[in-house]
């Protein structure tokens, strides 16, 4: 499935735009969130209606393969019926030589228990530090929030000794 976007917008491209950017505004001005605070959520509501529409095209043509007759166990799937979740695998969506089957039967190599001890000694600690940091950025992005719109309305003065 390869989707092209439009070379020029018509009425109905056009009203869904509108409507999704009308949407955005007011997730924004009733959440009281930023855009990075709620980007990954809107980011998985646009995977899960991908994913939908994955699903329904490949039902479809399950349904239509088992209607017709054609049902050979490597046209559906490895399970071969519509009930059957082996049937929606992807076949190499992104690469069609590079499917379920070809990463069993990839090697995979595991490095010494010795080097994964070590790897961990030095990013467990980066990666605690990393929270922390972001826990430090949340908390001044609030206070920032808090006091600038106080600050620039006189409420608060700042007053040097």
């Amino acid at each position: 499935m390869n989707w092209v976007a439009p070379s020029e917008k018509d009425a109905a491209t056009a009203t869904l735009e509108k409507n999704l950017w009308d949407a955005a505004d007011q997730f924004r001005a009733n959440s009281g969130l930023k855009s990075q605070e709620y980007s990954a959520s809107v980011l998985g509501l646009i995977f899960l209606r991908f994913a939908e529409v994955r699903f329904s095209v490949q039902r479809a043509t399950l349904l239509k393969q088992a209607e017709t007759g054609c049902s050979s166990r490597r046209s559906l799937g490895e399970g071969g019926r519509v009930d059957d979740p082996a049937a929606y695998q992807a076949t190499g969506a992104a690469y069609p030589a590079v499917s379920a089957a070809t990463f069993k039967q990839a090697e995979l190599l595991m490095p010494p228990e010795l080097l994964l001890q070590k790897f961990g000694d030095v990013t467990v600690p980066i990666a605690e530090q990393i929270h922390v940091l972001q826990s430090n950025i949340q908390n001044l992005r609030q206070t920032r929030d808090l006091l600038l719109p106080r600050l620039l309305s006189g409420q608060v003065n700042i007053r040097e000794n």
